[in-house]
């Protein structure tokens, strides 16, 4: 005989889901496209594993109570505040290659262009050295 379900955590599991989905949304309409239907059940169906799809860029949506990097977007944001500067987060995992570059979404437009245009003349002055 099946176990039966205690309510309350099937309710707390719905709510889960829909803040999720609802945060999915968000993202998509954000970069102007739409969210990728039943991404984590089944990816063959829905055409990618991925909550959301730009381009070739692949975004999982994650909402949680608590990110443990939010403290330190805090301390940069007031250290940026200060000096009239957008906040940004470059996190590393230690021994990985690369980083992890974070800035919130409502900066996104006012820095994108900015950084890519800064990155694009390093390379640029990489080349012609």
């Amino acid at each position: 005989m099946a176990k039966k379900k205690n309510p309350a955590n099937v309710r707390r599991g719905k709510r889960s889901k829909n803040r999720g989905t609802a945060f999915e949304r968000t993202v998509a309409n954000f970069f102007g496209v739409q969210r990728v239907l039943m991404s984590g059940a089944d990816p063959v169906r829905s055409g990618s594993a991925g909550d959301v799809v730009v381009g070739d860029v692949l975004i999982e949506a994650k909402t949680r109570a608590a990110v443990a990097f939010t403290k330190w977007f805090e301390g940069a944001s007031v250290k940026a505040e200060k000096e009239d500067r957008l906040p940004a987060l470059a996190i590393k995992k230690f021994g990985d290659r690369g980083f992890f570059l974070v800035l919130h979404s409502s900066d996104f437009d006012l820095v994108a262009s900015d950084l890519l245009n800064t990155r694009r003349n390093i390379v640029t002055m990489e080349y012609e050295e």
